[in-house]
């Protein structure tokens, strides 16, 4: 019933999903949106198309996936 970046969206996930805010990352592709969503509903970010290095309130950023993998520390070798 909200848009973003209102956080029950969020919340209502974490809760269907049985995590915890503190157990969880959220990644998005916009940083005022996305960033701003997951800082209200209290989980650290990563947003994709953002060069790797830039930061935000709450979120880093991630060029591409390869390098949210290595963020992660999912893709190795890449």
């Amino acid at each position: 019933g909200e848009f973003k970046p209102s956080p029950k969206g969020i919340h209502l996930a974490l809760e269907s999903l049985g995590v915890k805010a503190t157990e969880a990352i959220y990644v998005g592709d916009r940083p005022d949106v996305d960033g701003e969503a997951a800082r209200r509903a209290g989980l650290p970010a990563v947003i994709i198309g953002v060069p790797g290095g830039a930061s935000g309130a709450g979120w880093t950023g991630a060029g591409d996936f390869y390098e949210l993998g290595r963020i992660l520390g999912v893709i190795a070798g890449r």
